[in-house]
């Protein structure tokens, strides 16, 4: 491109089943999120006299390749295949007609069938670390040949698989992780352009930031002369919740274990278990008045059911830490439009700079509420058909966490 402008993008290559069609590609998106095991894209295709459609005889599972980039940026590449057709559209006279191509990642279609020829993993783990059944799932049953890329977990545990199937089963072991080197254990297992990622939340933030977002707020600001850092539109769909914090233990937590064979009980109370966790931001929400009054009780309370013929999992001790985490992280959510960069996926650590809202332009003050580290929680590529501006955007939703 001669001229380049925030919001342009080039379509590399676009192939289904070996054949390029990059002359019918109008519009699509892809979608990456750190709650979702897989990809998912759907792309908007045009045939004009069944030149493109005719030869190919879609019927699902053909597989997609689609690699583009920003002007000079860097290259991204999807490998995907078709799972269903929706929208056809056919013009009047039959000259041409539109397709909407919903696609998935190729694990995902031998977890919804293709996995031990029944769909099911019946095994016995006996011993292990579920950070090695992750990983044993993914080259064993799912055939993955893709990077991957697994935070190991610490106290090895029985874990039987009866005819379940995968995502489930590693959403259930999952849930009983304990991290090695973060507190919060909480972990999340998703894909990204980058490959699979069993990692804890805690250890995203702990990443170096990537990219650096300013908001422009001067009136009739020219989209000419910004950057591809602006943040053109954002959305604070959960700011912060009160009881959500009490609720979750951020402020006192309990947990109590009983031994089947000794019949011993124990219970423990925890005061701040996340306050040397991290998260987007140095400060709490809580106040010391808030404190005083609402944190002398535990918020929340777990009973651990402990037998000491079984392997030390260390689930016990975590619990409280894995719920007021959680109750920090779902304090400062934002939603955040941006110009599109091919860089950019879920897991992602970003920085945003947003100001004050003042009726004067030029201001400077930033307000800490919601600018920040912030995490990726899902991303969006989003390209729209030619003529559009901005033709390549991304939708960022974003975890900030604390405040500061």
């Amino acid at each position: 491109m001669d001229s380049y402008v925030p919001g342009d993008f080039k379509v590399n290559s676009f192939n289904i089943k070996g054949l390029r069609v990059d002359h019918g590609f109008i519009s699509g998106s892809v979608y990456e999120s750190i709650f979702m095991p897989c990809i998912v894209a759907e792309f908007n295709l045009r045939d004009t006299d069944d030149a493109l459609f005719g030869g190919l005889n879609l019927s699902g599972g053909e597989p997609i390749n689609f690699e583009f980039q920003t002007p000079g940026g860097e290259k991204s590449k999807y490998s995907l295949l078709v799972n269903r057709p929706e929208n056809l559209e056919v013009s009047s006279g039959v000259k041409s007609r539109t397709l909407k191509l919903i696609c998935t990642s190729e694990e995902a279609f031998y977890a919804a069938g293709g996995v031990d020829t029944k769909g099911y993993i019946q095994k016995s783990y006996v011993g292990k670390l579920i950070s090695a059944n992750v990983r044993d799932v993914l080259l064993s049953y799912l055939k993955t040949t893709k990077n991957i890329e697994v935070e190991v977990t610490k106290g090895p545990q029985n874990i039987i698989a009866q005819n379940e199937k995968v995502w489930p089963f590693i959403d259930r072991i999952r849930r009983r992780a304990v991290s090695t080197f973060n507190e919060s254990a909480s972990y999340v297992f998703f894909e990204n352009k980058d490959g699979f990622k069993f990692v804890t939340i805690e250890g995203l933030f702990e990443r170096p930031v990537v990219k650096k977002f300013v908001h422009d707020n001067t009136v009739g600001a020219d989209s000419r002369k910004l950057t591809d850092n602006n943040i053109f539109a954002y959305q604070l769909p959960d700011m912060f919740d009160a009881m959500e914090r009490i609720d979750k233990g951020t402020m006192k937590s309990a947990y109590s274990t009983f031994n089947f064979e000794t019949n011993e009980y124990i219970e423990k109370s925890i005061d701040f278990p996340s306050k040397g966790t991290t998260t987007g931001g140095t400060k709490d929400w809580d106040s010391k008045e808030f404190i005083n009054k609402f944190g002398k009780f535990p918020g929340r309370s777990s009973i651990i059911p402990y037998d000491n013929r079984l392997p030390v999992t260390s689930i016990a001790e975590h619990t409280p830490s894995q719920l007021a985490y959680a109750g920090h992280l779902q304090q400062g959510l934002i939603k955040l439009r941006v110009y599109g960069d091919s860089k950019l996926k879920a897991g992602d650590l970003i920085e945003a700079k947003i100001p004050r809202p003042e009726s004067s332009t030029g201001n400077s003050k930033t307000d800490s509420d919601v600018s920040g580290k912030m995490l990726i929680a899902s991303i969006r590529h989003m390209f729209l058909p030619e003529g559009q501006k901005p033709r390549y955007s991304c939708v960022l939703e974003c975890i900030k966490g604390r405040p500061g």
